[in-house]
């Protein structure tokens, strides 16, 4: 008899356990938008973001999309032990360090949760919780969910790239365990903020900061924008008004010398326009068909310029889905990832 229930009990640790279950595989080491509502260039940047921190901290963090964790049939009872076994069933982050970090987003569920490898103290729960209360979210609750997302992953990547020695939680037999100091963590949301500022304020003083004429040697002065406009060309008008770009003149009054400096937006949703050179280029991208473990899908990629009407339409080829695996450095985007693992700790938020 004890036999026969040893064999029951293995045979429902087989075939019941989450690893066996129908979870989404991935493609790509950074981003699987499943759900379809990143934009082209907020892609971009959130890919720009996540490579940086594997490049310098080595800390894999991948960005999932998906409409409804319930359209998987895992058994979860709640989203957070979804997004738990999720990135224990992918292995993201070092099988060492378990520094790996699962940015989890379900549309239909309008939940969203910051998963964090059991490497990292307990302290940056609050950490991931302020990020999606205070940048996420705002964001969300507007249906501006590819926005949101940048934001808030750009405000993740600040916080993880400030100090790595205050990140993560290493066990060693000389520490006290789930010893941290708060004081520590106050020390680096202070030393993120505050070097934010002074790259802002520094900013502010290189662009605002008296000019003088070359050829008169005076002051120069700045028009205001109803003024520059007049020194400005169409172009430079459009960009202005579809605030992706901000510009300053500069007017001498002795000989009508004038300079005009540029200031690019960096969160605008446009980019440079092919055809005439502006940043009035709005892109958007739409799965024609979706990619399966079988085969790749196709989207089509659509650009628009408000300024000379160029119009284009080229379509793209979206990798096939492919089941995870736990080898590999994931060091390139269509590699693997490392093998780490999560205990539950992270931050979720609903809207």
């Amino acid at each position: 008899m004890r036999h026969i229930l040893l064999i029951a009990v293995l045979f429902c640790l087989l075939f019941m356990s989450p690893a066996f279950a129908d979870y989404p595989g991935y493609s790509d080491l950074f981003i699987n938008d499943y759900a379809e509502i990143l934009s082209m260039a907020d892609a971009d940047e959130i890919r720009t973001e996540l490579q940086s921190l594997k490049t310098h901290k080595d800390i894999e963090a991948v960005l999932v999309t998906i409409n409804s964790y319930s359209t998987y049939e895992t058994g979860d009872l709640t989203f957070e032990s979804f997004a738990t076994n999720l990135f224990n069933t992918w292995g993201i982050g070092n099988e060492q360090t378990n520094t790996g970090i699962l940015i989890l987003f379900s549309r239909f569920d309008r939940t969203v949760r910051i998963e964090l490898g059991k490497g990292y103290s307990s302290s940056y729960d609050r950490v991931m919780k302020s990020i999606i209360d205070n940048i996420m979210l705002p964001d969300f609750k507007k249906e501006e969910y590819s926005e949101g997302l940048k934001n808030g992953i750009s405000n993740l990547t600040i916080s993880m790239m400030s100090n790595e020695s205050d990140l993560h939680e290493y066990e060693a037999a000389d520490l006290k365990k789930d010893a941290v100091n708060p004081v520590v963590i106050i020390i680096l949301i202070m030393s993120a903020g505050a070097g934010i500022a002074g790259f802002i304020l520094i900013r502010r003083f290189l662009r605002f900061r008296p000019r003088m004429c070359a050829d008169r040697g005076v002051k120069m002065e700045m028009l205001d924008e109803a003024l520059d406009d007049n020194h400005l060309n169409k172009g430079q008008q459009t960009e202005e008004m579809i605030n992706s770009v901000d510009y300053d003149v500069w007017y001498c009054s002795q000989c009508e010398k004038k300079e005009i400096h540029r200031y690019g937006k960096w969160f605008s949703g446009y980019r440079g326009c092919r055809q005439c050179s502006y940043k009035t280029m709005r892109v958007s991208r739409q799965t024609i068909t979706a990619a399966t473990y079988s085969s790749s899908g196709t989207g089509m990629e659509t650009g628009n310029c408000v300024q000379c009407g160029y119009h284009y339409q080229t379509t793209y080829t979206i990798p096939r889905l492919e089941r995870s695996t736990s080898s590999g450095s994931g060091s390139s985007s269509s590699g693997s990832f490392s093998g780490g693992s999560s205990s539950g700790g992270g931050a979720s938020g609903s809207w």
